[in-house]
């Protein structure tokens, strides 16, 4: 069995010496990786908590909205009847004055048409 030469074993030890290298690179590079994922990973876990309080707080914006539009809509509705009643009541009254008490009476089931 033959030694081998002086000039494949440097040959040899410069391979090793690149793949060593290699393998310092290549660990870097993934303990870096490994870095990055782990703050994205934060990152996405802090965007699903925001993103669960942003809908929680529109779900809030959405009932205050209908709660004022309800309320504007019951607003009017009070208003139309009030002044419904108002011009039924001048209208009553008018009636009695041209009429007279007397004469103004009211019809019950009984009465026939």
């Amino acid at each position: 069995m033959a030694l081998p030469s002086v000039q494949t074993i440097i040959r040899f030890a410069r391979q090793l010496d690149e793949l060593l290298a290699l393998e310092r690179n290549v660990r870097e590079v993934f303990s870096t990786l490994e870095h990055r994922l782990r703050g994205i990973d934060d990152r996405l876990t802090h965007l699903e908590a925001q993103q669960d309080r942003i809908v929680t707080e529109a779900r809030s914006a959405a009932t205050a909205a209908s709660t004022m539009v309800a309320g504007g809509i019951l607003a009017e509705v009070v208003t139309r009847l009030t002044r419904a009643e108002a011009k039924l009541e001048a209208l009553g009254r008018r009636t009695t004055r041209k009429l007279g008490p007397k004469k103004l009476r009211h019809r019950t089931a009984d009465d026939e048409p």
